[in-house]
């Protein structure tokens, strides 16, 4: 698609891009950025004995300004293995806020059980080193019912609802092949904040961009207190914020 466009066009591509919006601030789906170089001399990792409960929270802002946010809670246990650290976890809770438009949408969100996060590998530092391979985590035929039913609610024509429910079904088979893109240094993070630009490529053919920015903290014993990783992403003279924060504590 070419980056000129008739006024016919633009408006009926501002309207894709309104009813995309759920998609298209997940879209970039961010690989984990890398721990700086100076992390991998930290001393040796000193994992602790206890459960721990780590929640994500991830805040995506939609095409007409109203939030969807999902805070996801696992059980986690880092327990010794060769050369480093297992991470086991599992899911222990999820909460979800969204706008009554994107209900069935945040129903789909609220029941997806997470399979394939863990385990998680970890170097004898703490930094995330090994993942499992990416596996199924929506289900497809509820997702897909979601977004006809979204979709049949805009002001799109037939034939854009029929692009958009394309466009819908690649950006989420492109979400699912990036897999677990938590940050390296997840568990050991290193405090302060890094960035990362880079072009995005829509699946009909046009071009934003995406800026990535971490910043972190951690607690006295130097295992994750917080992280936040922003991604704004810029198309068309738009820019959306899509917001994720970690946080780690005592299981209680």
């Amino acid at each position: 698609m070419s980056g000129r466009s008739t006024p016919g066009t633009a408006a009926g591509l501002l309207r894709l891009d309104r009813a995309l919006g759920l998609a298209l601030a997940a879209l970039a789906v961010p690989a984990g950025l890398a721990a700086p170089a100076a992390q991998a001399q930290l001393p040796a990792f000193r994992a602790p004995q206890h459960p721990l409960l780590l929640t994500r929270e991830v805040r995506r802002t939609l095409a007409d300004g109203q939030q969807l946010v999902v805070r996801r809670h696992y059980l986690v246990r880092i327990q010794p293995a060769i050369g480093g650290y297992t991470v086991t976890g599992e899911l222990a809770g999820v909460d979800v806020e969204a706008p009554a438009d994107v209900a069935d949408l945040a129903e789909v969100e609220r029941q997806r059980p997470d399979l394939g996060l863990f385990p998680l590998q970890l170097d004898a530092a703490g930094l995330i080193v090994g993942r499992p391979a990416p596996v199924e985590t929506v289900d497809a035929v509820r997702a897909r019912t979601a977004m006809t039913a979204y979709l049949a609610r805009t002001d799109l024509t037939p034939a854009e609802r029929t692009a958009a429910q394309t466009m819908a079904a690649k950006l989420q088979a492109q979400g699912q092949s990036a897999g677990n893109a938590w940050p390296a240094d997840l568990f050991r993070p290193a405090p302060g904040k890094r960035s990362e630009d880079r072009e995005l490529t829509l699946p009909d053919g046009r071009m934003g961009h995406v800026t990535v920015t971490v910043e972190a903290s951690d607690s006295s014993d130097g295992l994750l207190a917080q992280m936040e990783r922003r991604v704004v992403t810029r198309l068309d003279g738009t820019e959306r914020l899509s917001l994720e924060r970690w946080t780690l504590a005592n299981a209680r």
